[in-house]
């Protein structure tokens, strides 16, 4: 018989969310993604011989791996927090493949597919796997939404909700590659196209991908990378000169 001077049991008010597991599990396998994607970049960057490559993308899949782990460790403050990560991601997707699609040449497109298909077929289905990711995290931190920590409360405003704040990150998103692909486009880069076309020739189309300006001690030094595409070629240029 139970001692009636011990206190009641009490279930716990806010049990451990049913897609917890789920949760947990599909943020481990998108570390493999993030993983392999780092990888390819780390490869494209040694199979060029340069460019750019930002340093923490390697590591990338840690931050998927940290979350699941406070998923799994039932910690309910990630819940919100991957709430609104998920729904500023997707907005950044969408709003940069929408200005990607506006922007870019078709010709350039079908370039890349014929002459790169590795890389532009790794490119498009990572797009379309974080893509599909995003909506499904989404979804599932949506359905557990009565779990997440009681010290937590969504603000009153509609347009501070998790998927209003991603439908207003598509427009700064889509903005900021457009700028970024006019400035590269623009008038400043031209020497640089016409250096590339002076070595190539006219049989190409030319694309600005990369261009700086470096002033030291008086002198100005211009590097650039020209990409030059045609039906059947492609090539990367890299430009140096003074002035």
């Amino acid at each position: 018989m139970s001692d009636p001077t011990e206190p009641p049991l009490l279930s716990d008010p806010c049990p451990r969310p049913t897609a917890a597991n789920r949760v947990a599990l599909g943020l481990f396998l998108f570390g493999f993604v993030e993983l392999a994607e780092g990888v390819a970049e780390i490869a494209a960057f040694v199979r060029t011989g340069g460019g750019t490559l930002n340093l923490l993308t390697p590591f990338s899949f840690l931050a998927p791996w940290t979350a699941a782990l406070l998923v799994w460790k039932d910690k309910r403050v990630i819940w919100p927090i991957l709430s609104y990560l998920s729904a500023l991601g997707l907005g950044g997707l969408f709003g940069t493949a929408a200005a990607l699609g506006l922007l870019l040449p078709r010709k350039l497109v079908l370039a890349l597919a014929r002459c790169e298909p590795a890389w532009f077929w790794f490119a498009a289905g990572y797009f379309v796997a974080v893509t599909i990711f995003l909506i499904w995290l989404l979804w599932e931190i949506g359905r557990s939404r009565s779990a997440w920590s009681r010290n937590f409360r969504l603000p009153r405003s509609r347009w501070l909700q998790p998927g209003a704040c991603g439908v207003l990150a598509t427009l700064p998103c889509a903005l900021f590659v457009w700028v970024v692909i006019l400035l590269l486009q623009g008038p400043w880069t031209r020497p640089a196209v016409e250096r590339a076309r002076a070595e190539c020739g006219t049989g190409y189309d030319y694309w600005s991908l990369r261009f700086q300006v470096v002033t030291h001690n008086g002198r100005t030094r211009h590097e650039a990378v020209v990409l030059a595409y045609s039906d059947s070629e492609l090539k990367q240029i890299p430009l140096h000169w003074e002035d």
